[in-house]
Formats: structure tokens, C-alpha cells, sequence
């Protein structure tokens, strides 16, 4: 069956409880609501170039693009919208402003889970869903994101960058481990010791940190 198009005030309503939703109630309202309406976000075109409406008709994203990359339901509204212009992609704030986050710079910019893997001339990047950055397009290689930790290689070392705290390392390492889900051991210049809570190499285990819960 179709789902029906709800009105602006529907919509709101339903914004609102995502917003609150706590309890097992809740999100079976929410998903009562989305099986009964459409909540995808719509593109839609101007003078030869694309944006992004709300299902109620709200602009999200400006006509200003020559694709949009993906669309999300209102219960991933907060989601930075990746969009391309002249075949490179870069990601928009979704309020309707056209606040590039990330310039239209990148070969491709890849969703996975609540990450964004931005891939530029051969190298690797990654950002939030929201669209913050956390490590450049510089790397060889970034790994999928565990809890707070992200891995990375760069001419054949490893570097490591904590999401919640904003600390990167450099690419200098030559191993790692995660000991008990807590600290960050590390081999560097054939040494073994750990990463502080600044992100500096340290052999002190009382200076270990490693910030595992986001």
C-alpha cells in the first residue's frame, strides 16, 4: 500500500517524538508512523540543479548541486548530505542554509554505519555522519571506526585518531593493541608503551589511556 504524505503539523509531532522517544511505547508509535507515512527527504530540481525537501516540501538543501548522493528518513535528519558538483563530492549541512561541511573536493564519499570514508586521490579520510571531521584524505588506509578508536596507515605506519576527545595521533607507530578494552599499547622505534590522554607516545602504563566508551 502507498504511504500516505503527512501534514507539516503530523511531521512535527513525529520529530518531536524521536526527539523524546525513551520508551518501547515510543518507538512503536515511531514505527506505526512510518509505516503509515513517507519520511523520506525528496529531491528536487531548479535551473538544471538538484536539492533536498523535506516529505512536506521544507528545503533542506538549496538547488545548488548537480547530484545528490543519498537521501535519509526524518529519523536520520541530522545526517550531512553528500552532493556533487562538476563529478567530486562533498557533504552539506541538511538545514537548508547550503553550509558546505566538506567542499566538493573528494572521488567518492562512502557511507558505512554512522561514518563517512571520504576518498580522495587514492587516500582515505573519515567524518561523522554529522559531517565533523575526524582524519583528513591523507591516509593509505583508515579501518572501521571501534568505539572511540579509529586506525590508520600511512606509508606503512600506523596512526590513531579518538573520536570523542578530538586527539590524532601521527602515522608513526608500527603496531597496536587494545589491552582489556581499555588501553592503547603501541610499538614505536621497536619500543613498546602506550598512547596519554594527549595522544603522545608514553611508556608510563599510569599515563595509558584510552577512552573505549563513547
Amino acid at each position: 500500500m502507498e504511504k500516505k504524505i503527512p501534514t507539516p503539523e503530523l511531521l512535527q509531532e513525529y520529530r518531536e517524538l524521536l526527539n523524546s522517544a525513551s520508551t518501547d511505547a515510543d518507538y512503536e508509535k515511531a514505527k506505526a508512523f512510518e509505516d503509515e507515512y513517507e519520511t523520506f527527504a525528496q529531491i528536487f530540481e531548479e535551473d538544471g540543479k538538484k536539492g533536498v525537501k523535506d516529505i512536506v516540501g521544507e528545503i533542506i538543501v538549496p538547488a545548488l548541486f548537480d547530484e545528490i548522493a543519498y537521501t535519509f528518513t526524518e529519523a536520520f535528519s541530522w545526517f550531512a548530505i553528500p552532493v556533487v558538483n562538476d563529478g567530486k563530492y562533498g557533504m552539506v549541512k541538511p538545514d537548508g542554509s547550503g553550509e558546505m561541511l566538506e567542499e566538493c573536493i573528494y572521488d567518492n564519499i562512502v557511507l558505512d554505519d554512522w561514518f563517512y570514508f571520504l576518498l580522495k586521490d587514492g587516500k582515505q579520510g573519515l567524518c561523522t555522519a554529522a559531517g565533523k571531521r575526524i582524519i583528513p584524505a591523507e591516509m593509505d588506509k583508515v579501518y572501521h571506526p571501534f568505539n572511540d578508536l579509529v586506525t590508520f596507515e600511512k606509508e606503512g605506519k600506523e596512526g590513531y585518531a579518538m573520536i570523542n576527545t578530538g586527539i590524532i595521533t601521527e602515522a608513526v607507530y608500527d603496531s597496536s593493541d587494545i589491552l582489556d578494552d581499555e588501553y592503547l599499547s603501541v610499538t614505536y622505534n621497536g619500543q613498546s608503551g602506550y598512547i596519554d590522554a594527549d595522544g603522545q607516545f608514553t611508556t608510563d602504563e599510569d599515563e595509558a589511556f584510552f577512552n573505549v566508551q563513547p
